[in-house]
This record gives structure tokens, sequence and C-alpha cells, in this order.
């Protein structure tokens, strides 16, 4: 449940509201990759990436994500 509104708040912009509930969503690969795009969000790409690193194995959309950052040069 707190994952889901992790993202329901990042999707509406309210980034104080996602990282509370992001505090409370576990360490799955999902709630990583969630944390992942917070940190993309608020302009911490190096951060993220490493957490789409992490998780890419498991979140296919995390390698679709790392991808993205490298092909406009938003990390190398």
């Amino acid at each position: 449940a707190n994952l889901n509104a992790a993202n329901t708040a990042m999707s509406k912009g309210d980034m104080k509201a996602a990282e509370r509930y992001l505090a409370k969503a576990g360490n799955s690969p999902e709630a990583e990759y969630a944390r992942g795009i917070y940190k993309a969000l608020n302009k911490d790409y190096v951060g993220a990436a490493a957490i789409f690193e992490s998780v890419k194995g498991s979140v296919p959309q995390a390698k679709a994500t790392l991808d993205e950052l490298r092909e406009y040069d938003i990390i190398k």
C-alpha cells in the first residue's frame, strides 16, 4: 500500500508525501525502483542510476530507464 501511495504521490508531484511513503515501502525490487524514480525526479541521477543498476535483473523497467538516461547523456 505504501509503494502504491508513493507512486501516486510522485505522479502528482508531491515529493514530500512520496518520501514518507517510500520510507515505509519495504525493500522489494519494486520499492527500490520507485526510490530510483524518486531520486531521478529530484535530479539525483547518479543515485538513481545506482538503484536502477541494482534492480535491473528483477525490474524490467529499470534497464529501460538506465538505457534512456544513457541515451540522453544524463549519465555515462
